[in-house]
């Protein structure tokens, strides 16, 4: 459907994972250094460890609880979005 060959995928999902990886690096040091100021307009994949700083800030009893909360709340939109884009398709969405 997309045209990509096998090789090609390989290479979208590493520069996929590498971006994941380095968002994820430079947002946690940028929660570090300001988290508040840090949270408006990051890079995409960047905000999640801004944002589990942020609650980890705000949660003062059963901080491990809010922050795997968090992490599903994240997982739910991803699933979310994969389920709704792969009915989107089955229905000839493009």
């Amino acid at each position: 459907m997309t045209g990509i060959s096998l090789h090609g995928v390989t290479l979208v999902l590493v520069l996929f994972g590498v971006g994941l990886t380095l968002g994820n690096t430079l947002g946690g040091r940028l929660a570090d250094r300001a988290l508040m100021p840090s949270l408006m307009g990051i890079l995409a994949f960047a905000t999640a460890p801004l944002l589990q700083m942020r609650v980890l800030e705000k949660v003062h009893v059963a901080p491990n609880l809010a922050s795997t909360l968090n992490i599903g709340a994240f997982n739910i939109g991803n699933a979310g979005a994969a389920w709704l884009d792969g009915a989107v398709i089955t229905h000839g969405g493009g």
